[in-house]
């Protein structure tokens, strides 16, 4: 894998594909799923949707303490532009399917993961900030959704902005060494999460090494007291989840590298 493939979270808009199969599935259909989905699928979608230039899943290792939801497997999706972002949503959700990329055709397991009651449907969002560029692929991800407090001001929620996207906001993380921290906005191109999406205005991503997984997945991992505004100390944090990397893939011609931990 030579360098260009080892910066991830590098390009500026993200688009997440989420599946929670329902609880009783069967353990041996979701490994041939997974299987499916790591090996062809991703792959495919890659392939038909130059704008992509790279692709990874994640699985959760370590949900949130607080109970918030958090989807099984994550597919997440970085485009070069937000106009291949928007295309890729109208093929999607085009109802007849005319615009649909030429996919591979889809196997009877595709259709033996029955969906959990609770969805994050299919979510974009855009980069605001970074601590810094990539130091390579991430053996794990801490995903956190914050919200601004309920009623804050036009000027409260532009004074939480620029405090989320600053230096300071960068450096926080639990009092724990993550290798780089990754600030998003979630944005609306056309998805249609379903009615039970607890999805907040933004999300910060937390690149860990093994070392700072192992630490995160052994402590209940709470947010750092850090001197703010009052809207940020006031701030509502919806869901904060450990995905580990399972697998990577990189345009141009899908090259894959499958990583199972």
């Amino acid at each position: 894998m030579d360098d260009s493939e080892s910066v991830e979270f590098a390009e500026p808009y993200l688009q997440m594909t989420c599946i929670d199969p329902a609880g009783d599935t069967d353990p041996a259909v979701l490994a041939e799923f997974s299987r499916y989905y790591t090996e062809v699928h991703t792959p495919d979608v890659v392939r038909n949707n130059p704008g992509i230039r790279r692709a990874y899943r994640y699985e959760l290792s370590v949900t949130d303490a607080n109970g918030g939801f958090g989807p099984k497997w994550l597919s997440i999706y970085e485009w070069s532009t937000r106009h291949g972002a928007q295309v890729f949503v109208v093929r999607a959700e085009d109802p007849a399917g005319s615009w649909r990329p030429d996919y591979l055709p889809e196997p009877p397991i595709w259709m033996g993961v029955g969906r959990g009651p609770q969805q994050w449907g299919r979510l974009m969002c855009n980069k605001l900030a970074e601590s810094g560029p990539s130091k390579g692929p991430p053996v794990s991800i801490v995903l956190e959704g914050i919200d601004p407090p309920a009623g804050a001001s036009a000027a409260d929620e532009a004074a939480f902005r620029e405090f989320y996207c600053s230096d300071t906001s960068l450096d926080a993380g639990d009092g724990l060494r993550y290798s780089r921290v990754i600030k998003y906005e979630f944005e609306e191109l056309g998805t249609k999460p379903a009615a039970t999406t607890d999805r907040p205005r933004y999300l910060s991503v937390y690149e860990a090494d093994a070392e700072t997984t192992a630490a995160f997945a052994s402590a209940a991992a709470i947010s750092p007291s850090v001197s703010g505004p009052a809207v940020w100390q006031q701030r509502r944090i919806a869901w904060k989840h450990l995905y580990r990397r399972i697998s990577t893939c990189i345009y141009p011609g899908a090259r894959y590298a499958a990583r199972m931990l």
